[in-house]
């Protein structure tokens, strides 16, 4: 900036009096030395965001498939813990005269146990999925396993039902069942004559007790009921009453005048 005539004239004057030679030099004056270009704050932050969302989609790039993978079974776990309890809805039938057989799978433990990687080589057929709380508040999801084998075909079948107590995952954790269920894993079999038609039933949840549930079996006019218990060390107690005659139906025929 260029300094005004009348400047030096002040400054000399001023010396005269003062005898001040410092004064009279107005390069004497103070200078600021100018501000260093710097990076302003609005590219700056859009720097940070570009290598956040960089970082970002490395990641997901990376672990993006085993991660849906994740949600997808904590998706059917949750649907297996409340799977809809129904001893009305029978999951299988069959007429072994006629050589024939349907069983409804609940496709909610079918991708569980895939995604899992679950291999029960013990009752393949699922009669009960919910989740059970034992004893001592130690939550699992509780699966009974089914199966047969006839002993004599114009005798009995040997039933077996396979309890597992599998411990939910979690976003870090795979499911799975403790080395001490495994160990000490129980399997109930019991004897029924050979039937014409046998049914399963879906197992029911008792509200009263959140450890217990039941399940039903009906060979031909013969009902067989196993009360099951998730108990404190991860096992599945299975105890099966003796058959009863299975109740009539409770609706009356319908009649015309």
């Amino acid at each position: 900036m260029a300094i005004p005539p009348y400047y030096n004239y002040f400054f000399r004057i001023t010396n005269t009096v003062l005898g001040d030679s410092r004064l009279s030099d107005p390069l004497n004056q103070l200078h600021y030395q100018p501000a260093k270009k710097t990076i302003s704050r609005k590219i700056r932050d859009r720097l940070i965001a570009a290598v956040v969302i960089a970082v970002v989609f490395l990641i997901t790039l990376w672990f993006g498939p085993s991660a849906m993978k994740r949600v997808e079974l904590l998706y059917w776990q949750r649907r297996c813990s409340n799977y809809p309890s129904q001893s009305d809805q029978i999951v299988y039938t069959y007429h072994p005269e006629k050589g024939q057989a349907a069983a409804i799978q609940p496709i909610e433990w079918q991708r569980y146990s895939d995604l899992a990687g679950f291999k029960f080589t013990t009752g393949d057929l699922a009669v009960f999925i919910h989740s059970r709380t034992s004893p001592n508040g130690t939550s699992r999801i509780v699966m009974v396993g089914a199966g047969g084998t006839p002993l004599d075909w114009d005798k009995k079948w040997r039933i077996s039902l396979n309890g597992q107590a599998i411990v939910p995952g979690g976003l870090f954790a795979m499911p799975g069942t403790t080395s001490q269920s495994m160990a000490q894993n129980i399997v109930r079999f019991f004897d029924v004559p050979a039937a014409k038609q046998v049914i399963y039933r879906n197992g029911r949840i008792d509200p009263d007790d959140s450890s217990h549930f039941t399940l039903e079996m009906d060979a031909d006019d013969q009902r067989f009921t196993t009360d099951g218990w998730l108990r404190d060390d991860d096992t599945v107690l299975l105890e099966t009453r003796p058959s009863v005659p299975i109740p009539p139906p409770t609706s009356l025929p319908v009649t015309f005048p």
